[in-house]
């Protein structure tokens, strides 16, 4: 009977200790999620107070995997600007429920973009990206592992991902880049 007690009592525990966390502490302690992605909010993490906080606020946020091939967790250093334009759109205010989305529900991020769900018998998807179906709890809100990086409206990958040109090699004053179409 000691055994079932003291079994019953841990998993309670852990569990309750698990949903104690805010979202930021959560990601950067699983080990499911993404390294490159973990850095990327690391060195952003002043801009991220908000879901650091128990405060009553409540977020879903989607975080690449482990799967996520290198290459492409590489891209987000090689986009303009500062990786902070791009981690709000990972992030939706209010709590998402797997099991609720619905095919062709359209939720804004944080950023104020966009993202397309898609729901078939056997996934759900955002951005055409799998969401894996089990969450990681948090004190203000959920988490979701997905398979891939999401990207929002405006981002041309293709004009991203082709090798840039450097010219001229050596450089003395001037150095060109090839390939980039905006400032």
């Amino acid at each position: 009977m000691k055994k079932i007690l003291i079994f019953v009592l841990l998993s309670t525990i852990g569990f309750s200790q698990n949903c104690e966390n805010p979202i930021l502490d959560q990601i950067l302690e699983s080990n499911d999620v993404n390294q490159y992605f973990k850095i990327a909010l690391l060195s952003n993490i002043s801009n991220l107070e908000y879901l650091n906080s128990c405060d009553g606020s409540e977020y879903t946020m989607f975080v690449p995997g482990n799967n996520v091939p290198t290459e492409s967790a590489l891209m987000l250093t090689s986009l303009g600007g500062s990786l902070m334009d791009y981690i709000p759109y990972y992030i939706h205010s209010g709590s998402i429920i797997f099991s609720e989305l619905t095919n062709g529900e359209e939720i804004e991020m944080m950023d104020g973009n966009i993202a397309n769900i898609t729901v078939s018998q056997y996934n759900a998807m955002i951005n055409d990206v799998n969401i894996n179906d089990q969450d990681i709890c948090a004190c203000n809100g959920l988490i979701y592992i997905i398979d891939d990086l999401i990207w929002p409206p405006g981002i041309n990958l293709e004009e991203n991902s082709q090798s840039l040109t450097l010219y001229p090699n050596p450089v003395e004053n001037v150095l060109n880049v090839s390939k980039i179409t905006k400032n």
